[in-house]
C-alpha cells in the first residue's frame, strides 16, 4: 500500500514539473514575439513621427495603430517579413525625385502584411479537433 502511494505521489510531481516547464516554455515564446512587434511598432512609430513623412502620416498612422492594437500573442510568417518591409519603407522614405514613386508600393505591402498577419493570428486562435 505505501508503495502505491509513493509511486502516486511521484507521478503527481513528475506531472506538476512537465506542466510548470511547457508554462514557462510558452511564456517565454509569447514574451519573446511581443518584443518583436513591439520593436516593429517603435520603428513605425518613428517613421510616421518623422516631419519629413507628414505627405504619407494619415496612413502610415493607420498603420501604426493597426500594428499597435494587434494581437501580439502569436507568431506568423508576416512577422518576420514584416522587418524587410520596414527597412525598404524606412529606405525608399529617405529617397529623393523619382525614387519616390515606389513609396506607395511598399506601404501598401506592409497594409497587407499587416492584414495577412491579423488573419492568420485569427486563425491561429480559433482551435480545433
Amino acid at each position: 500500500m505505501h508503495i502505491f502511494l509513493v509511486i502516486l505521489a511521484l507521478v503527481n510531481v513528475a506531472a506538476v514539473i512537465i506542466i510548470v516547464s511547457r508554462n514557462a516554455k510558452s511564456a517565454a515564446n509569447t514574451k519573446a514575439n511581443m518584443v518583436l512587434i513591439n520593436e516593429y511598432e517603435k520603428r513605425l512609430f518613428n517613421i510616421v513621427s518623422n516631419p519629413q513623412n507628414a505627405e504619407f502620416k494619415t496612413e502610415l498612422n493607420k498603420m501604426y495603430e493597426d500594428l499597435k492594437y494587434s494581437d501580439k500573442n502569436g507568431v506568423t510568417d508576416e512577422d518576420f517579413k514584416l522587418d524587410s518591409i520596414l527597412f525598404r519603407l524606412e529606405k525608399v522614405l529617405t529617397m529623393e525625385g523619382e525614387n519616390r514613386k515606389e513609396i506607395p508600393v511598399v506601404m501598401e505591402e506592409l497594409k497587407m502584411a499587416l492584414a495577412r498577419r491579423k488573419m492568420e493570428i485569427s486563425d491561429s486562435k480559433r482551435g480545433g479537433f
